[in-house]
């Protein structure tokens, strides 16, 4: 939110602690924490890599975390197969609609579901291929018909 300050590294509240300190003190004030409870732990299973994807051999952060709806991971790869193989549904049409979200630079509307149903669809039907979920998303008529908001 626009009235939510940033996390400031200057901070001498929060000078020396860990990044997952840091955070679990953000998600100690209510209005953080609705939306930080379910967000920081699937961040903590990528902190293996660096600002650029590559995966870290130094540094290396602690991991592990939990989803709002239970299930417990230690790492990125726990976490990648919780997705797959228990979530794909979901984590497909999440994934479908936050990409729809980018590419009209827009929240999504209740006429949007159209589009996301068929991208969910296309990714399920080709083995969850980015490139299934952008071919549907430029052949929409959302996306073909977006105008720039002034």
């Amino acid at each position: 939110p626009a009235d939510i300050p940033g996390l400031n590294e200057g901070n001498v509240h929060t000078k020396g602690l860990t990044l997952r300190q840091e955070l679990e003190r953000h998600r100690q004030k209510s209005a953080c924490a609705a939306c930080h409870n379910m967000m920081d732990p699937i961040g903590f299973a990528y902190e293996n890599f660096d600002a650029i994807g590559k995966w870290r051999t130094v540094d290396v952060a602690d991991t592990q975390g939990s989803l709002f709806t239970g299930e417990s991971f230690k790492n990125f790869y726990q976490l990648q197969d919780i997705l797959v193989n228990q979530k794909s549904e979901e984590f497909a049409r999440c994934f479908s609609k936050k990409l729809l979200t980018y590419a009209l630079a827009r929240g999504t509307k209740y006429y949007d579901r159209t589009v996301i149903d068929a991208m969910t669809s296309s990714l399920k039907q080709h083995s969850y291929s980015f490139e299934s979920a952008v071919i549907t998303l430029v052949e929409s008529a959302p996306f073909q018909t977006y105008r720039k908001q002034n």
